[in-house]
């Protein structure tokens, strides 16, 4: 038996965190007065079901202490075949897999038969916001007019799908979402009656992480049981495959102080799901929201904002190391600059001979030293290819004319804006990008990270900015970390000779 059907409640005592609810159906109990139909609200996990069978339990039970508490003594006879699942005067019905017309009308045939044990007979129509029109146009008519001794018990996740006619005619009550307080209780006692232990982290993450459902962190405990009964968090992030509230406090102070990059490393290590990272960092932030001259508020605002966006992306680990990627500072050195533009240069020109960075040499002497290295080379060789060579070259220019106007009136700051408007999640590797040059319809970059490369030189960002130029460009990043490695000239012809493909690598954005 698994441990939350062996620890579900079997009286109102044993109910956390509805007491609102718990009173008003003891004193209907008590009373024997109340409405026909009751409808209970609320999310998953939060005890709706459970509460259901302990009122009907009370309603049929048949111990005197029943008109003193209002709950059900679990005595006699009524109680105990309630408790063995048994009892023919309550049936729950599934409205998930029995939500059409014919299966609403064979319960009202059968709701207007007498009750065979207890005083009552009730109906627990579990999902009841899965019925079909005419399956709800059915029971609205049995509601309308029942029985005295029908009762009818609709249990829902989502009451607004159910027809104002069914709401007007039930009692409705809507249960709370679990607090950290009663599922962190609800933890210590199981684990107590199993004979384990559990640390304070490790409880923590377990209350944290179940997102208000008793049923969820109950389910997961289980599974951490087996594994071992003295509970450690390494434990709980082994079997669950869920990130420690302690890697979610470094992440959000590593964007606190801009330093996404290292965000994103500590993120990487984690195997978490994407919408339980993003809940759980949103929780952690919104304890925080007030320190918005910290930099809380805008790390909540931008996750808030995003929450749609991960949950339907078909990449959303990607979608929130893009959001990580707005908290990287904007220090810049411009020697540094220079030295990574002299070996973009070196990396991409056609050359037989090594060429040795100089220092003091500027990019134009690169350029220019690299040209006349390669006529002198092609016309010792191949006089005649040097001749095909020129003429070829007379052609490209006359053919990029229009181009080299585009060129000369781009702007990277005007691009930048641009897709930031159209599509801010890849704006933000374009605002965190270095220019370097655009001629011959081939723009460069310098990026940070392999994965703003990546991004950057997809399929899917090339037809966008082709869109947006209005005739087709290449995109080539240059990773800085990569260009420190010294590369020999093989290496720099294997640059130069990349096919399209390669260029226009797909990884979606």
């Amino acid at each position: 038996m698994s441990l939350y059907n062996k620890y579900r409640p079997i009286d109102f005592n044993d109910i956390h965190g509805q007491n609102h609810i718990v009173t008003i159906l003891r004193n209907i109990v008590k009373e024997k007065s109340g409405a026909h139909a009751y409808i209970f609200s609320g999310t998953r996990g939060v005890g709706k079901t459970t509460v259901a069978r302990i009122f009907a339990r009370g309603l049929n039970c048949t111990g005197k202490s029943k008109s003193k508490t209002g709950d059900p003594c679990n005595k006699c006879d009524n109680c105990l075949e309630f408790l063995s699942s048994s009892h023919p005067d309550f049936v729950e019905l599934d409205a998930a897999s029995n939500r059409g017309i014919e299966d609403i009308k064979l319960l009202k045939s059968k709701a207007y038969f007498q009750p065979s044990l207890g005083e009552y007979k009730i109906y627990l129509i579990d999902e009841v916001h899965m019925l079909s029109k005419d399956a709800f146009n059915a029971l609205l008519k049995i509601l309308e007019e029942p029985p005295s001794f029908t009762l009818f018990i609709l249990a829902t996740t989502e009451n607004y799908k159910i027809p104002e006619t069914i709401n007007s005619r039930s009692l409705k009550l809507e249960f709370k979402h679990a607090t950290k307080e009663d599922i962190s209780k609800t933890i210590e006692e199981i684990v107590m009656k199993e004979n384990g232990t559990i640390d304070k982290e490790s409880l923590e993450l377990l209350t944290d992480i179940s997102a208000g459902s008793f049923r969820d962190a109950i389910s997961m405990l289980e599974k951490v049981l087996i594994y071992s009964k003295d509970i450690k968090i390494d434990d709980v992030k082994t079997n669950l495959n869920v990130i420690s509230l302690n890697e979610i406090r470094a992440i959000v102070e590593e964007l606190r102080k801009n330093r996404g990059d290292r965000a994103i490393e500590i993120f990487k290590n984690t195997d978490v799901d994407p919408m339980f990272f993003t809940r759980l960092i949103v929780d952690i932030l919104e304890k925080n929201i007030l320190n918005s001259e910290d930099g809380y508020y805008e790390i909540f605002r931008k996750f808030v904002e995003r929450e749609r966006d991960i949950r339907d992306s078909f990449f959303p680990r990607a979608v929130i190391e893009g959001i990580m990627l707005k908290f990287i500072g904007e220090a810049e050195d411009k020697n540094t600059k220079e030295v990574e533009e002299k070996h973009r240069v070196l990396n991409n020109v056609r050359s037989t001979n090594s060429t040795k960075l100089d220092s003091n040499e500027t990019i134009e002497d690169i350029k220019k030293d690299s040209k006349n290295t390669k006529d002198e080379q092609l016309k010792e060789d191949n006089p005649e290819k040097c001749i095909e060579e020129n003429l070829s070259t007379e052609e490209d220019e006359l053919q990029i004319t229009s181009v080299d106007t585009n060129v000369q009136a781009f702007s990277f700051e005007k691009l930048v804006t641009n897709v930031l408007n159209e599509n801010s999640n890849l704006g933000a590797f374009f605002s965190k990008a270095n220019f370097v040059s655009f001629e011959n319809n081939l723009l460069v970059l310098n990026v940070k990270h392999r994965f703003a490369k990546d991004m950057i030189e997809s399929n899917r960002t090339i037809e966008f900015l082709r869109g947006m130029f209005g005739f087709p460009i290449k995109v080539v990043c240059n990773v800085i970390s990569d260009l420190k490695i010294e590369r020999n000239e093989s290496e720099d012809t294997k640059d130069i000779s990349m096919s399209k493909e390669d260029i226009y690598k797909a990884f979606g954005v």
